[in-house]
């Protein structure tokens, strides 16, 4: 699936923050909800939206933060992760599955090289070696969401995790 083209059968269903009036997920619902919104880092609809998928007003969201970064609501059964680059921000949020994503906007990669020899695997080196930045960006993005999701972030070694290929060249 691409950003730009999603499958048919995929619920993709534009909404705004603010037409929503309560929760749209009960907490025994398996469904993740992605948000991706144009505006920084300090957008006030990302509180906002955490605080109305757990069914609390924005100025009671008390959110923490784990040991390796990542945010979580103590006693809730709401997930959620975030990712910010240039004017984007992507959340997700769901219960009953740990969440991580990532973000990253098209751009060079410095100290290419450098990045391949610490972060990737000799088979993704191998499966990156021809590509361009975006390609990089795909896999780093990848990796990413994975360590956010157990929750250790990128100190637990992204050169532990080997992204795989499918068929049609998706990560």
């Amino acid at each position: 699936m691409t950003a730009n083209h999603p499958p048919a059968s995929t619920p993709w269903t534009p909404l705004s923050p603010e037409s929503l009036a309560e929760c749209p997920l009960a907490a025994d619902d398996r469904s993740v909800h992605l948000w991706l919104l144009r505006g920084g880092r300090h957008d006030p609809r990302l509180r906002g939206l955490v605080a109305r998928y757990a069914g609390l007003a924005a100025a009671d969201l008390q959110p923490s933060i784990g040991p390796h970064g990542k945010p979580y609501l103590d006693g809730h059964a709401l997930r959620f992760n975030l990712s910010h680059s240039g004017d984007w921000t992507v959340l997700a949020l769901g219960f009953g599955c740990e969440l991580g994503v990532d973000i990253e906007h098209a751009r060079r990669v410095r100290r290419r090289s450098a990045l391949l020899e610490r972060c990737f695997t000799d088979a993704e080196r191998v499966r990156l070696a021809h590509g361009g930045d975006r390609g990089l960006l795909r896999y780093w993005a990848a990796k990413e969401a994975l360590v956010k999701a157990i929750g250790r972030g990128i100190a637990y070694g992204l050169k532990q995790i080997e992204i795989a290929e499918c068929a049609d060249g998706q990560v």
